[in-house]
């Protein structure tokens, strides 16, 4: 059965139906069943885990989907003072589904950041991580900004349309006549 919006919403107002315990309002189970390993999704800047629940309906039934939904959401919570402590009651909430690796994390948008650096810290841990899938991220911290040239990445995303390096319509190439071209299709 579908869930409706609002059990949807109470679910994730509640924390569902998730792990007892201390992370039990920071894990939302989106699919509990399944024989695969769990896909752990965390959260954008909203806090809210419901935008990972289209992606758990896509995904094959034996896909456990698990997201993280931020502290401080309800009125009874502080959220997290630091991005540190965020990670760490992370990846203790991601323990508690599943204690050993591999492991597979979804970051979305500002979760991209926690869930790179839960996926540092299980690595150094000596854990495996099969997958980390980064959605509408910023890039991690080692690949340096410098190192990417913007008019080249253009350029090739461009030639998939049939844009020419040149410009556009005699515009130099930037991002935003870029863009604006692709969207005139």
């Amino acid at each position: 059965a579908t869930p409706t919006l609002a059990a949807t919403a109470e679910r994730l107002l509640s924390g569902g139906e998730a792990a007892a315990g201390p992370h039990r309002r920071l894990l939302v189970p989106l699919r509990r069943a399944g024989h695969s390993r769990p896909l752990f999704c965390i959260h954008p800047q909203s806090g809210w885990a419901w935008c990972f629940q289209p992606l758990a309906q896509a995904l094959p039934a034996d896909q456990p989907v698990w997201a993280l939904q931020a502290r401080g959401l309800l009125p009874d919570e502080l959220p997290h003072a630091t991005m540190a402590s965020m990670v760490q009651d992370y990846l203790m909430a991601i323990r508690s589904v599943q204690p050993a690796g591999p492991y597979r994390l979804l970051g979305y948008s500002s979760g991209g950041i926690a869930a790179q650096e839960i996926a540092r810290q299980l690595t150094e841990a000596g854990e495996t991580v099969e997958l980390l899938a980064l959605l509408d991220s910023p890039l991690p911290s080692s690949i340096e900004a410098r190192a990417l040239d913007t008019r080249a990445l253009l350029a090739a995303a461009g030639a998939q349309f049939g844009l020419t390096a040149g410009g556009t319509k005699g515009m130099p190439l930037s991002p935003l006549n870029t863009t604006a071209e692709l969207a005139r299709g």
